[in-house]
């Protein structure tokens, strides 16, 4: 015989959602507005990942300090993007970049190990588009406002300067000296 208390119990877990917590992805600044919109944008997916084929994808990651993506990159803009009301409507999953890499270099027969890494996390989805900017906690980049300030000005002086945001960027968007802190 179940008890009530067991059947709650139950029926909470089910209930409950997948727990994945926060997901970071990283971008350029000429991006931002157009995220802010619209939302972040699917890719085609571009691996070897038979069980993903013809599906598409957005690159994240558990690393808030983006340090695999930002480092020699203009990725100068981190989203903070809420990963467990992702999970209800999307799959998540981490990738194994060794596997990719030794796909890329055309070993056939790659064989998994403990030293594989698993960095990147993708949010798949079956068709092309947006994923929702409901979903978006916060916006920070390590630009320095008085650079987008400077950047603001000069575009109004120079007709010809074509920018990708504008005074409203300051809305949606925050500051941050680098993305050590969450």
């Amino acid at each position: 015989m179940i008890y009530k208390h067991t059947m709650i119990k139950l029926i909470d877990l089910l209930n409950e959602g997948k727990q994945v917590g926060n997901l970071y992805h990283f971008t350029y600044l000429s991006s931002v507005s157009s995220i802010h919109e619209k939302g972040i944008r699917f890719a085609p997916n571009n691996s070897y990942l038979p069980k993903h084929e013809g599906m598409f994808y957005i690159s994240t990651t558990r690393d808030h300090t983006g340090h695999r993506f930002v480092k020699g990159s203009e990725f100068v803009v981190r989203i903070t993007l809420d990963g467990n009301k992702i999970s209800e409507n999307y799959s998540i999953e981490p990738i194994n970049h060794n596997y990719l890499w030794a796909k890329d270099t055309g070993i056939e027969h790659y064989s998994k190990t403990t030293k594989d890494m698993f960095y990147e996390e993708r949010i798949w989805s079956s068709k092309e588009g947006y994923l929702d900017p409901r979903y978006i906690i916060k916006m920070e980049t390590i630009i320095p406002e008085s650079e987008i300030k400077r950047q603001l000005d000069w575009a109004k002086e120079d007709s010809g300067r074509k920018l990708y945001f504008n005074d409203d960027i300051f809305k949606y968007i925050s500051f941050v000296q680098d993305f050590k802190n969450k």
